[in-house]
């Protein structure tokens, strides 16, 4: 059985799984710790909040944290895992399910986190830039915006611009026996303007033997350091500090990642 879904991670609960047990750091956690310091009580917003592995360990430091996801599967797992916390944390983590760009957010937040390259997940820079729009208007006075990507200057990768089919998330077992098997293939690439569009497929196989397919066609747009700094400062940021990776080195061109540690002026 063939299905289309808009969403890679929400066709089945076992992606879930898969993805936390592919993605588990906490540096980055604890760097977004270090720039908060000795503040208490903040209320944090994170819009691509996915199982919560961010979200989860702030809360679990006292803060007031506020998620919106796409994918009901994740947030599921979120919820599930959020009973592990200590109860006087419990109660500060709200969470919600909708279209991040496409919804409304609260406002009079401390700390809006778009981290772990959650740019990849808006296929255009004008998406990306709306975005960082709805965190100033989210923010109180003087709050700060945290954004976490790699980055890709210039024009789009020559790494990037091949046809060849390669295997892709999510791809593995689940504890009760589902495999998924995924393949990413890119279909169309636009050189200047960064942008590519993949097909995704993902055969799942249920422990009773059932197959099914699911096909899913992707479009991103990798960010640039230039485009993010050019956006913040267009929005009313005020850039404190680009760092190239989570242990504060000061970014260069050559830096793995572009995080960006803003404050609402």
């Amino acid at each position: 059985m063939q299905n289309t879904s808009n969403s890679i991670y929400d066709f089945h609960p076992a992606v879930a799984e898969l993805y936390d047990d592919l993605f588990f750091q906490r540096d980055d956690v604890d760097f977004i710790l270090k720039l908060i310091g000795e503040r208490r009580n903040w209320h944090i917003l994170e819009p691509f909040c996915g199982t919560g592995r961010i979200l989860l360990q702030l809360a679990a430091k006292g803060h007031f944290l506020y998620g919106i996801d796409n994918a009901s599967n994740f947030l599921q797992r979120l919820q599930c895992k959020s009973y592990l916390l200590a109860s006087q944390y419990r109660k500060n983590v709200d969470i919600r399910f909708a279209d991040a760009l496409h919804t409304s957010w609260s406002n009079d937040f401390h700390l809006i986190v778009l981290a772990a390259n959650c740019f990849y997940e808006l296929p255009t820079p004008e998406a990306q830039e709306l975005c960082i729009r709805k965190a100033y208007n989210a923010l109180r006075s003087g709050g700060f915006v945290f954004i976490d990507n790699d980055h890709m200057e210039g024009s789009l990768s020559e790494s990037w611009q091949n046809y060849n089919a390669c295997e892709a998330f999510p791809t593995g077992f689940s504890r009760d026996g589902t495999e998924m098997k995924s393949t990413r293939q890119a279909i169309w690439f636009d050189v200047s303007r960064r942008l590519i569009k993949f097909q995704r497929q993902t055969f799942l196989t249920e422990p009773d033997g059932s197959i099914q397919e699911f096909s899913l066609i992707q479009q991103k747009h990798p960010v640039s350091k230039l485009e993010v700094e050019h956006w913040l400062i267009n929005s009313g940021f005020s850039i404190l500090r680009v760092f190239g990776d989570y242990q504060a080195t000061i970014y260069n061109k050559n830096s793995p990642r572009a995080v960006f540690w803003a404050q609402k002026i």
